[in-house]
């Protein structure tokens, strides 16, 4: 089978979708899944779902879009706003970096596509042994930032800071992950 960037696969022995990023020598490729972290899979390992379009965005988005039946799960962006360095993992939680079109939705469901993809990242950042975690959720009434830090209460062993204010501003919160 044949894969090129932007095809949407399904890992065969595991509940895992995602998009290709780009295919090595020797059979394997680079998978992003939803959070945007990359896993080196065997071209045997995958099966594609969708072949890719010319953009960037989900095909399920444009056939919402051609029905008129929007989904509000269906426009999050393929290529998600999530950095990662060495042993750290920076997410952009504005809610435009998460979704292409948020027109209609209340404050509550735009919190919860935030603190939902806040989870998704950090339960990934601990799976994959980060050290750290830079969540960028903007100065705001600052509920966002609050529902955040109320959420690591949760989380035995962390440690949580501001962010660095001369490379995020107000914005942003640093999380040391301690093994």
């Amino acid at each position: 089978m044949m894969f090129k960037a932007g095809d949407l696969v399904s890992i065969i022995d595991d509940n895992i979708q995602g998009w290709v990023v780009k295919v090595k020598p020797n059979d394997v490729v680079v998978v992003a899944d939803e959070d945007g972290f990359e896993m080196e899979y065997e071209k045997r390992e995958l099966i594609i779902i969708e072949e890719d379009s010319d953009d960037e965005h989900n095909l399920e988005y444009e056939k919402s879009l051609d029905s008129g039946n929007i989904d509000k799960d269906s426009v999050r962006r393929i290529l998600n706003p999530v950095k990662h360095k060495k042993d750290v993992v920076e997410v952009d939680l504005h809610i435009e970096e998460l979704v292409e079109d948020h027109r209609g939705w209340t404050n509550a469901e735009i919190i919860e596509c935030q603190l939902d993809k806040f989870e998704n990242v950090l339960n990934a950042a601990f799976q994959t042994r980060k050290r750290k975690m830079v969540v960028i959720h903007g100065r705001g009434d600052g509920i966002l930032r609050s529902e955040i830090r109320k959420k690591l209460q949760d989380y035995p062993g962390i440690e949580v800071h501001d962010a660095s204010y001369k490379t995020y501003g107000q914005g942003a919160t640093e999380i040391l992950l301690h093994k």
